[in-house]
């Protein structure tokens, strides 16, 4: 599972990634870090892997949000054999292009298991095989990309008000 709210463990990032895991090599380690887009975090701090994470208002050394969201990646694909990944907002804390670099990961780990994607963000859902529309725990709509924006429904609506941020030009609605 990627959650929104993440789970910050006052642990190595190690442990941080592979929390529930057992013991595991430090390639297996590292193919969910780089899996998961935390390599970077990881080169940039003293003691790697090994790094202890605790709050910096106790005098430790903490991540920021973004950060975090990547080593939480990383703990989701720690999970190799697992056929299902929920991702709930799983780019919430992330800037447009760590942004999409999450989920090219996450189209590269859809091949071999199941993904439920739990998104505001519509741009995200174009290359889903089903899409569901849920309004209060009720299923409105659901089908694929086109064939939502072919039904000029909830979801056409949404995907017009959300384009009209990224165009100048106007966007049918």
């Amino acid at each position: 599972m990627l959650p929104q709210d993440i789970a910050r463990w006052q642990a190595t990032l190690r442990e941080n990634i592979t929390l529930g895991q057992g013991d595991q090599s430090d390639t297996a380690v590292l193919n969910a870090a780089r899996a998961g887009g935390a390599t970077d975090v990881i080169d940039a701090l003293p003691d790697g892997l090994d790094t202890y994470i605790r709050p910096a208002q106790s005098g430790g050394r903490d991540l920021s949000g973004g950060q975090w969201l990547r080593i939480a990646a990383a703990r989701a694909y720690a999970r190799t054999n697992a056929p299902l990944l929920i991702c709930d907002e799983p780019t919430s804390a992330l800037d447009p292009r760590a942004e999409q670099a999450a989920y090219d990961r996450i189209r590269e780990l859809a091949a071999d298991r199941t993904v439920i994607l739990i998104t505001h963000r519509l741009g995200s859902t174009q290359h889903a095989d089903r899409i569901i529309v849920l309004d209060h725990g009720r299923v409105l709509e659901n089908g694929t990309h086109t064939e939502l924006l072919a039904a000029a429904g909830e979801y056409a609506t949404m995907w017009a008000t959300q384009a009209r941020a990224y165009t100048s030009a106007p966007v049918p609605s």
